[in-house]
């Protein structure tokens, strides 16, 4: 536009050149005065005052000439001057007088000339009359040119005022063009941006609408995996793979949030684009962001933590460092929260900046809750199974302990009465070789019933052990001096096929216990394993401290949580299948074949760690050997040393004491009574305690000693010595049984004082422990 206005004043400038005109203006002035020579002073011809004036005339025309061509100049200056205004939109400063007074000016000077030209060149009058009184043709001819000289002065006065008005008029034109142009490109302009804004709108809508629809569909499908999926770990994985993929991010993963003790966070599952390699990305870092980083926020606060742009990010340096370097420009964590606790975040990862609007994150939030909900269902189900699992786990070892319970009911029953008949026996054996010489035949054939008696004594204890209910004397025990007392007769046992190696734990923890019957379990175990490695092999008896707590003592059936010292047996021979391990522990259960032994080795090692309140676990692989691991329950007491003291057999006999014997076994309390009897011993024998009673009433309750067996068909022998004791208190007490179990409470009479003799038992034993009670 400016162009076009510019070259329209150029082309009106060139139109008209003021010059020109001045040279026009000097031709008639030239005339003019060859006109004047001819008429008023008569001086040749018009021609030859034209063409050839004489030298004044020239002079003084082409002085003229040039005034009024300078004048043309001036003139052509100022509208070039007001042309060049115009293009650059100048206001031009200029009043009507001062064209017009320029034009005096030179006019004056003309009528000047012409008065100096007539004075000195034709000779008429002085300068002063000819300025002011010049004649009449003089006169009017000098007023000619003056008006020539004015008549251009108007023209360009004219001139410079119609350029004045165009220029005010161009400029008003000029104003309403550009305000409408103004106008116009306002409208334009708020027209383009309003396209702008809508084109902008609907890309953003779009994006929003595919990215919204992006996320129902990917909810939807992780839905359908939710529903179909039977483990947490394959759900996981294809719930980050179905995000990654259909969801269209880059790198998705799951962490699980621990609070138990220190704060931990682990990485579970993670799936990423195929163009975007995970293995460098260390995801266990994330460890160490719980407090103040982004998925720690998640964790705090259980709300989205949205970062669109992690060049901008507040967050630590190192954090954003870590995953820039990786490409990733924007991420957003997901809490999971089931019943008020956050347990884990849901994180996505985008190369793109600004990649997660307000509606994505609102759906996708529903999508964590909805996985975080499904893992919920998951572990239910999981601990559902699992306490079915146990439930009937816990219902097979009630049932093992049931049938064990009963067995070991029977198997007490059985060594009860087998201890009574046993106790004929030896009694009767030792009667009988008390009236018989050492060197007679029978004596030694006595001597061997005797001993026969005695080893089944050991049988009948071996019963009672596994049924819990053979006495213990309790002390403090150290498991590697046990095995250490043992170790000759243990490489004695096995042979030299099988190598026994020890492995001992120094400063080894002391454990309340038996120790003959724990020194039972030792032997037997190493038989055991003796016995599994019929071509030799290795047997490793190992000790240490363990302490369990409640999460590891869950995992072993009849364990609990504390501390134990465990005693382990390991062997390399044949091993056992599960079902053999499920009835090793059974009386007269035995693998080795028919007079191989007695199937209660293992029974009675089982009975023996039950009473001393332990456990026993069992591993084992047909052709991998077997591995018995026995914990019995730590103590904070110093083993104490053992003094051996001598017996003088020769003083058993007594001194004519008066006994009152209790016993419902016929046999035993035969032979028993004749024993003490021939002995120096009064007896006086009963066979319940109601004639225990009679007879005590009847002698006045003059006797030195009741020695009673404790279970009685009519009393108990606890509670019939409790009755003699409210008579005299100074009584002394002997109590014997077969067997002992938690109703007979022998525990609680020894603590009383009252003193106990195991059955079976023989003569000299039963003698000795009179003198003790006596003394």
């Amino acid at each position: 536009m400016e162009i076009f206005k510019q070259k329209n004043l150029e082309k009106k400038s060139n139109s008209l050149n003021l010059i020109g005109v001045s040279l026009c203006f000097s031709a008639i002035y030239w005339i003019l005065e060859a006109v004047r020579d001819v008429i008023i002073f008569e001086r040749g011809s018009i021609l030859d005052r034209i063409f050839r004036p004489d030298i004044m005339s020239l002079w003084m025309r082409i002085l003229v000439i040039c005034i009024i061509i300078l004048f043309g100049v001036y003139a052509q200056s100022l509208k070039i001057k007001l042309i060049s205004r115009q293009i650059k939109h100048e206001k031009f400063k200029t009043q009507t007088v001062s064209v017009m007074a320029v034009g005096l000016m030179f006019g004056a000077i003309y009528w000047i000339l012409e008065a100096v030209r007539d004075t000195f060149v034709f000779n008429k009058g002085d300068l002063i009359d000819r300025i002011f009184f010049p004649d009449t043709m003089g006169f009017w001819m000098r007023l000619l040119a003056v008006f020539v000289i004015l008549l251009f002065s108007v023209y360009v006065q004219n001139l410079v005022n119609e350029r004045r008005e165009a220029e005010e008029a161009l400029k008003r034109a000029h104003d309403r063009l550009e305000k409408l142009i103004g106008e116009r490109t306002i409208e334009l302009s708020d027209s383009n941006i309003q396209l702008i804004e809508e084109v902008a709108e609907r890309t953003r809508v779009e994006q929003e609408l595919r990215k919204v629809n992006r996320a129902l569909k990917t909810i939807t499908l992780c839905n359908e995996v939710m529903v179909r999926a039977d483990e947490e770990k394959a759900l996981l994985d294809n719930i980050c793979e179905t995000i990654v993929r259909f969801g269209e991010y880059d790198l998705v993963w799951v962490g699980f949030y621990n609070q138990n003790g220190k704060e931990s966070f682990m990485p579970v599952s993670t799936a990423a684009h195929e163009n975007i390699s995970i293995d460098d990305i260390d995801f266990s870092s994330e460890a160490f962001m719980i407090e103040n980083w982004p998925i720690g926020r998640a964790i705090k606060s259980g709300s989205p933590c949205v970062i669109n742009d992690l060049v901008r990010s507040n967050d630590s340096k190192v954090w954003s460092d870590k995953w820039l370097k990786h490409g990733f420009k924007a991420m957003m964590s997901l809490p999971l929260i089931q019943l008020d606790r956050t347990f884990g975040t849901l994180n996505i990862f985008s190369l793109d900046t600004n990649a997660f609007d307000d509606e994505e994150v609102r759906l996708l939030k529903e999508l964590a809750d909805d996985l975080a909900f499904g893992l919920h269902v998951l572990r239910t189900r999981a601990d559902q199974k699992k306490a079915e699992a146990e439930k009937e786990k816990i219902q097979v070892q009630l049932l093992h302990s049931q049938k064990m319970e009963a067995v070991g009911v029977l198997a007490g029953g059985v060594a009860h009465d087998f201890n009574n008949m046993l106790t004929a026996i030896q009694v009767s054996t030792d009667l009988a070789m008390m009236q018989i010489a050492e060197s007679d035949p029978i004596y030694l054939e006595l001597k061997e019933i005797h001993r026969v008696a005695i080893s089944a004594a050991e049988l009948s204890k071996q019963l009672l052990l596994f049924s819990r209910k053979h006495p213990m004397e309790y002390t403090a025990i150290n498991l590697n001096d046990s095995i250490g007392n043992l170790n000759k007769m243990l490489r004695r046992l096995i042979g030299e096929e099988v190598n026994v190696e020890t492995k001992l734990t120094d400063d080894l923890w002391t454990v309340w216990g038996d120790k003959g019957t724990i020194e039972q379990v030792i032997m037997n175990l190493t038989i055991n394993a003796k016995d599994a490695m019929p071509n030799g092999g290795q047997v490793v008896i190992e000790t240490e401290n363990i302490k369990l707590d409640k999460s590891n003592s869950k995992a072993m059936p009849e364990s609990r949580h504390g501390k134990f010292v465990r005693l382990t047996f390991k062997d390399t021979g044949i091993g056992m299948d599960k079902e053999t391990v499920g009835h090793i522990f059974e009386p007269f259960f035995s693998t080795k074949g028919p007079g191989k032994g007695t199937g209660l080795g293992l029974s009675v090692v089982y009975g023996i760690v039950k009473e001393h309140k332990g456990w026993i676990n069992v591993n084992s692989e047909l052709g991998n050997g077997t591995l018995f691991e026995i914990y019995l329950p730590a103590v904070y007491v110093q083993v104490e040393e053992e003094i051996a003291e001598a017996t003088d057999y020769s003083l058993l006999k007594g001194n004519g004491e008066r006994i009152l014997m209790i016993e419902d076994e016929n046999r035993v309390r035969e032979f028993t009574s004749r024993g003490l009897f021939q002995n120096n011993y009064k007896v006086f024998p009963a066979a319940s305690a109601a004639e225990a009673l009679e007879l005590f009433e009847k002698e006045d309750g003059k006797f030195d000693l009741i020695f009673s067996d404790v279970v009685l068909p009519d009393l108990n022998g606890i509670e019939l010595a409790d009755k003699f004791l409210e008579i005299n208190p100074k009584l002394r007490i002997l109590l014997s049984s077969g067997y002992v179990d938690h109703k007979s409470q022998i525990p609680s009479a020894k603590e009383r004082g009252l003193h106990y003799l195991q059955k079976p038992y023989a003569l000299p034993d039963l003698l000795r422990m009179i003198k003790t009670v006596a003394s």
